[in-house]
């Protein structure tokens, strides 16, 4: 992912806020948004965010530790089509500008596609 260039390492959970600041800016991590897990290739890991704003705007970002070697990030509004983004280590949903699901419950999944090993996905919502 061009704007993520090189992370810190450590946990999948921390790197998410690295990724946030450095692709997202402007935007935190949504507090009750996280899932962090150990998966393995195939399988996949979700967290909701529930937005009472309509105008409010996201996007998904996801962290992976040495192991897993690629990563699918999806995000499904409650009502609309999904929207999702691939990497390596990292995945971000709105590269190009934020996600604006509207008013509702969402889901941001994660998927390991190549590889095993602790990943972290969530939202990221303007500050």
């Amino acid at each position: 992912m061009e704007c993520a260039g090189i992370l810190p390492e450590g946990p999948p959970r921390s790197r998410l806020d690295a990724l946030a600041a450095r692709c997202a800016p402007g935007t935190a991590i949504a507090a009750g948004s996280v899932v962090v897990a150990t998966l393995a290739a195939g399988q996949r890991a979700s967290a909701h965010l529930v937005l009472s704003d309509p105008a409010r705007c996201v996007r998904g970002v996801a962290a992976a530790a040495p192991g897993v070697e690629a990563l699918l990030l999806r995000v499904t509004p409650e009502r609309g089509p999904s929207a999702s983004g691939a990497g390596g280590r990292d995945a971000l949903v709105g590269s190009a500008g934020p996600v604006c699901p509207g008013a509702g419950r969402h889901l941001v999944e994660v998927e390991v596609t190549a590889g095993a090993g602790e990943v972290a996905a969530a939202f990221a919502v303007a500050e």
